[in-house]
Parts: structure tokens; sequence; C-alpha cells
């Protein structure tokens, strides 16, 4: 039997030639280098789906708020004759909808494409590993964008559930009591 600080010297000694033997001995490892000089393919696929990925989901978020915008439109041309203030009114938000808020949307998710193309251009030519800092830049340029974009999508949901859809409740809520329904 060994006692208990044979023992502990022992696993030390063994646990010290196990981290310092184990990487050499990977990176020598035929299997581990062409993983490593896949990297940047990898990296290039990834953002490729990403982008992918961020370009339907502009497609449908647009879809979504101009469809919103064009329901408030229609609703406003029915009001025209009727009720020419809540047809200013709605023409109003409609304007904000479509020319502000649709069109910050539209600019977030283009930097954000923008940033994401620009990383994967590094990581094509091969600097997603050795660009002293400049691809892991681009990348967390790539989230801030991404992280604008959640915003304004936020923020254009935002004024038509605060703002907008109050509003056209109220007015079919008036149209109701009008017509003694």
């Amino acid at each position: 039997m060994l006692n208990s600080m044979a023992r502990s010297t022992i696993i030390g000694a063994v646990l010290l030639s196990v981290m310092f033997v184990t990487p050499v001995a990977l990176a020598q490892s035929p299997t581990v280098r062409p993983r490593v000089e896949n990297r940047c393919a990898r990296v290039v696929t990834r953002i490729d789906n990403t982008i992918a990925r961020v370009e339907e989901k502009e497609v449908k978020v647009k879809e979504v708020f101009q469809k919103a915008a064009d329901r408030l439109k229609e609703q406003g041309e029915k009001l025209q004759v009727k009720d020419p203030t809540a047809y200013e009114t709605l023409s109003g938000y409609y304007n904000t909808l479509v020319n502000t808020y649709i069109g910050k949307i539209s600019e977030s998710f283009a930097v954000y494409k923008g940033s994401l193309e620009s990383a994967q251009s590094m990581a094509q030519s091969g600097q997603c590993g050795s660009s002293d800092g400049a691809f892991k830049q681009a990348i967390t340029d790539a989230k801030a964008s991404h992280q604008q974009v959640k915003a304004d999508v936020a923020s254009a949901k935002n004024y038509y559930l605060e703002v907008i859809k109050p509003y056209r409740i109220d007015l079919r809520n008036q149209n109701r009591s009008d017509t003694g329904e």
C-alpha cells in the first residue's frame, strides 16, 4: 500500500504528463489536422446558412407588416366619406408604419446581411483563424447588427400593438354602436 502522499504524487505526475503530451500528440495526429484546416470552410457554410435564414426572415417580417399596413389603408379608405377625421388618422398611421418602421427594418436587415457577407468573405479568404482579431470583430459586428434588427422589429410591433390596434378596435366599436348592433 502506498501512503496518501505517494499516491497524490503519482496521480499528479500522470495528470501533468497527460496535459502536456496529449495536445502535442493530437496536433500531430493525422485526424486532427484536416479538421483544423477545414474550419474556415465550415464557417463559410454556417454563414451561408445564416444569410439564407436572414433573407427568409426578412421576407416574412416585411410581409407581416405590409399586410398590416394594407389592412390599415383599406379600413381608412372605407371610412374616407363616413369619417374624414378617422381617415386622416389612419392615413397618418399607415404612412408612419410604411415609411418609418418598414423602412427602418429594411435598412437594418441590409446592414445585418452586409456584416454577415463581410465576415463570410474574410472566412473564404482563410482569415477565420489568422486575422489578429479582425474576423472576430466582423462576427461581433454581425451580432450587433442582429440585435439592431430585433430592436427595430420589436419597435414596429410595439407601435402597431400600442397605437394602431387600439385605435382600430375603437373605430370598430364605434361603428358597431352607430349601427345599433
